[in-house]
C-alpha cells in the first residue's frame, strides 16, 4: 500500500487511511477520473473536514452540500 522509498500511498489505501483522519485534502482531477464519490463517501464515514483543491476545481454552491471546501 505504501511506497516506502518516497511515502506515496496507492489509491486502494483510501479505503483504510482514510477512516482514521480529521482533514482530507482532495485534487479536483479526481471528478475527472470519477474517483471523487467514493472518496466524498469515505471522508463523511471519519467525519472529515474535506478541502478541494487545482486549478480544475469548480466553484459550485453545491459542493458545500457534500461538506468540501475549497482551497
Amino acid at each position: 500500500m505504501i511506497d516506502s522509498s518516497q511515502g506515496i500511498l496507492l489509491s486502494t489505501a483510501a479505503e483504510t487511511v482514510i477512516e482514521d483522519v480529521q482533514v482530507v485534502i482532495i485534487t479536483a482531477t479526481t471528478i475527472i477520473n470519477k474517483s471523487i464519490y467514493r472518496l466524498l463517501e469515505l471522508s463523511r464515514r471519519a467525519n472529515a473536514y474535506v478541502i478541494l483543491i487545482g486549478p480544475s476545481t469548480p466553484m459550485l454552491d453545491l459542493m458545500f452540500d457534500f461538506g468540501v471546501w475549497f482551497s
